[in-house]
């Protein structure tokens, strides 16, 4: 059940999923509309709809795809697959990729940069080394 709060009501925030939940970034497909509902097969007879704003949010409802955070409790693994069911009743399918998770390790994961791997080669034309005598 959702209610309304006043906007002067102290609130406790339960959860922020844009820096608590992981997301992943479906394709835009203006055809399709936007997603309504989301389901998680996670076997050929075990079909479990998602709850909206329970178990998922879309960055934003009106738009046919973008960022969709998906509750941590789920429990979802790299390469499961949800169903998305389109406001014009067509299904797509998304991927949980390698790079899944919160917008905070995300960025963490970026700011990592890793260490060019040195050769012979690339010291010879290494600036540094020329003009030592």
């Amino acid at each position: 059940m959702i209610s309304e709060v006043a906007h002067d009501e102290p609130v406790e925030i339960v959860a922020n999923p844009s820096e608590n939940w992981p997301f992943v970034a479906p394709p835009i497909k203006p055809i399709l509309g936007p997603i309504k509902t989301l389901a998680w097969p996670r076997r050929e007879i075990d079909i479990r709809p998602l709850v909206l704003y329970r178990d998922w949010l879309p960055s934003d409802p009106v738009r046919a795809g973008g960022s969709i955070f998906l509750n941590p409790r789920l429990g979802l693994q790299i390469g499961d697959f949800l169903l998305a069911t389109h406001i014009t009743g067509k299904l797509s399918r998304i991927v949980i990729p390698p790079q899944f998770g919160t917008i905070r390790q995300k960025q963490a994961r970026v700011a990592v940069k890793p260490k060019a791997d040195k050769t012979a080669y690339t010291r010879l034309l290494d600036d540094d080394h020329f003009g030592d005598d």
